[in-house]
Formats: C-alpha cells, sequence, structure tokens
C-alpha cells in the first residue's frame, strides 16, 4: 500500500467517523435577541419543523400531516429542551432564558415570499438580568449545527446578525446601546470569542452583505459540507483528464445555480426529507460508478447536472432558513453562490495537491480510485440510510 493510498483512506475515513448525520444542520434554529435598558431580555426562536428531525440531539420528529395543535405541541417540546440548555449572560456570568411566554406554529400558507413552504415553531421566552449589568450574550450547548443569532438593544434600529457554533458564546455586546459608538458585527461565520466587544466600524451595506453572504457559502462547502465535498471528490477521482473534470464541475454549477434561484425565489420546493437523502444517495451513484467503469465518459456530465438540481436544492434550504436582506436579495444570493463555487474550486485544488502527481501513473485506479470511491459510497450509503431512518 502506497503512502498515497494510505493517507487518502485515513483521510476519509476519519473524515466519515467524524461527521453528523447531515451537512445541512445551519439554520436549525434562529435566534433572536431584543434586551431592554431595564434588564429585560425577550428571546424569539425560529425552526423549521422540516429540519427538525434531522437533528439527533433534537429527538424531534414532524408528525405525518401535522395539523396546527400537533405543531404547536411540537413547540412545546421543543421549548423543554431549549430552556436547560440555553443561557443570557450578564457580565460573563450565566442567566437562565426565562419563562416561556408563547409557542406557536406557523402554518406554510401563513409564510411570506421566498421562504419554504414548510411549518415554522415560534418560542418566545422572556428573561431578566441585572439592570446594572455592563453587557450580555448568549449561548447555547445544543448540538444543531451552526445557527444565525441576531442582537437588537432598546433604540437600536436594526439587529446585529452573526454566526455560532454549539457550545460557543456570543462576544459580549454592551447593555445599553449608544448610537455615537455603536454599529452592526459582521456576520462571520464562527464568531465564537466571548471575550469581545461587537463593536467594529461601520462598514458599506452593500460590500457587507456580498462579503457575508460569500463567505458563507465557502463555508457551506469547506468545512461543513461534508457531502458536497465528498461528492467533488468522487467527480475528481474518476477524472483523470482535465477536460472531462471541467465539463463535470461546470454541469454542476449550472445546474445547482439554475435550482437555488429557482428555489429562493419560490417557484421550486422539495422537503429536506427528500432533499438530504437525495444528496447522499448521488454520493453513492458517483461513487459506485468509479468502481464499475473505468471511464465514464461524456455521459456522466448529464448525470452530474441532474444531481447539481437536488444539491442546489439543499444550498437552497439552508439560505431560506438564514433568509435574504431586503433590498439586497440579488446580492446575497450571487454571494452565496459565488462562494460556494469558490469552496468546491478549493476542494478540487486540494485534490489535485494531494493526488494529481499520481494520477497517470498505471495503479493510479487500483490504489487510489477503487478503495477511495469504496469508502465515499460506503459513507454515502450510510447517510442515506441514516437520514430515511430521521425521517420516519
Amino acid at each position: 500500500m502506497t503512502l498515497a493510498r494510505s493517507l487518502a483512506l485515513w483521510i476519509i475515513a476519519i473524515l466519515a467517523l467524524a461527521a453528523p448525520a447531515t451537512a445541512h444542520e445551519i439554520g436549525v434554529l434562529n435566534v433572536e435577541i431584543h434586551a431592554q435598558d431595564a434588564g429585560r431580555i425577550d428571546i424569539t426562536i425560529t425552526s423549521d419543523a422540516d429540519h427538525l428531525a434531522a437533528v439527533p440531539a433534537l429527538g424531534l420528529k414532524l408528525p405525518a400531516g401535522a395539523d396546527r395543535a400537533a405543531l404547536e405541541a411540537l413547540a412545546l417540546d421543543l421549548a423543554r429542551i431549549l430552556a436547560p440548555t440555553c443561557q443570557i449572560l450578564a457580565d460573563g456570568q450565566p442567566h437562565p432564558i426565562g419563562t416561556l411566554i408563547d409557542a406557536r406554529a406557523i402554518l406554510p400558507g401563513e409564510l411570506g415570499p421566498n421562504l419554504p413552504p414548510s411549518p415554522r415553531l415560534v418560542l418566545t421566552f422572556s428573561a431578566t438580568i441585572p439592570h446594572t449589568s455592563s453587557t450580555f450574550g448568549w449561548r447555547t450547548s445544543l448540538e444543531v449545527g451552526q445557527y444565525l443569532l441576531r442582537i437588537q438593544r432598546e433604540g437600536e434600529p436594526e439587529p446585529m446578525p452573526l454566526w455560532l457554533k454549539p457550545g460557543k458564546a456570543s462576544p459580549n455586546f454592551p447593555l445599553h446601546f449608544d448610537p455615537a459608538t455603536q454599529s452592526a458585527p459582521p456576520v462571520s461565520p464562527d464568531s465564537s470569542s466571548s471575550n469581545t466587544s461587537a463593536t467594529p466600524p461601520p462598514t458599506n451595506a452593500s460590500t457587507s452583505t456580498i462579503i457575508q453572504y460569500l463567505v458563507l457559502g465557502f463555508t457551506h462547502i469547506l468545512p461543513d459540507g461534508l457531502d458536497h465535498i465528498l461528492f467533488v471528490l468522487g467527480l475528481f477521482l474518476a477524472a483523470t483528464l482535465f477536460r472531462p473534470l471541467l465539463l463535470q464541475i461546470t454541469a454542476f454549477t449550472i445546474a445547482h445555480s439554475i435550482s437555488l434561484a429557482l428555489a429562493m425565489l419560490g417557484l421550486v420546493h422539495l422537503s429536506p426529507a427528500i432533499v438530504e437523502p437525495a444528496i447522499a444517495a448521488s454520493i453513492v451513484f458517483v461513487a459506485v460508478e468509479n468502481i464499475l467503469f473505468r471511464t465514464v465518459g461524456w455521459r456522466r456530465a448529464a448525470i452530474v447536472f441532474a444531481f447539481g438540481l437536488i444539491h442546489g436544492l439543499g444550498f437552497a434550504g439552508v439560505l431560506a432558513e438564514l433568509g435574504l436582506p431586503r433590498g439586497q436579495f440579488a446580492p446575497a444570493l450571487i454571494s452565496f453562490n459565488v462562494g460556494v463555487e469558490l469552496g468546491q474550486l478549493a476542494v478540487i485544488a486540494a485534490a489535485f495537491l494531494a493526488l494529481g502527481w499520481f494520477r497517470n501513473r498505471p495503479w493510479y485506479r487500483s490504489r487510489i480510485v477503487i478503495p477511495c470511491s469504496g469508502i465515499i459510497a460506503c459513507v454515502g450509503l450510510f447517510w442515506t440510510a441514516q437520514r430515511l431512518w430521521h425521517n420516519h
């Protein structure tokens, strides 16, 4: 066994063991915090009900054909899970998120434009912290994946958005808003510091939006999109020549750009219960085809295009949960898509650096393509079964 083969097998195996059942946990929860000068903290937590089953840590499933009463009961179950795992931080000291004052469900027909037609659960908590506190923040230990936090203080015209990962505290925000010195921080996919004040200099809104969604799209592939990474690696392994690989990546890009745009315009929607297993199944298909056929030919581009449409709906599910800023729909959407493309190109570049030296060797297929494709197929099959299981 060559060193390159050993390294490739170990890297993929380690990533597979570390990977969660779904790569689209981002945005399962959206948290909005409204802080008042008197120390009252109102917390609104929103979740797409279709995404709950994809998060094993929650242990919740959306009942088939659920009506409003069943959805509101599900919202209460979610509240019971959230209450002991979420905290308001006042001057660094943890405080409970307070009393649940409302738990309701929003049915698909009640949602606004550019939102997925699936039920949404909305929980409202009311907490208090000492009014003498100078700073406050937020933290949850619940394993829900990367999620969006919006902070708005009394007198502040717009909420401050940032991204957090589970177990990471938000920055410390001054409790009292001073319009002369405070401005919204940029959205960061890993704003995890708990010891920094969120007071960066103002930035141009359009430029800030482009940067925010560009970074978000990139990080959705690297490091958070392991299923997309394995799909792209499957394409890379089968194409020993650059031109067929370029054709496949182009087909994939065009396809997921189309379905992403259509979904965000509200023209196409598929439930995550369908999209997520389909994405995993696409990984299996590509990997198995690599093993069965020495050359995949130009027809692979058509197959990749079809799979790209499915992956685009996965991207759209994430982006719909995050929301797009009013008046900047097109820049945010395009920036997110460009970020995704840059992430995919980074995966291809890394694969070339690791294995490109051996692509013309006679043993490349037997020692690299077949073993690595086999591992990728097993991971994809495991994800397919796991995602189908969580949806039932």
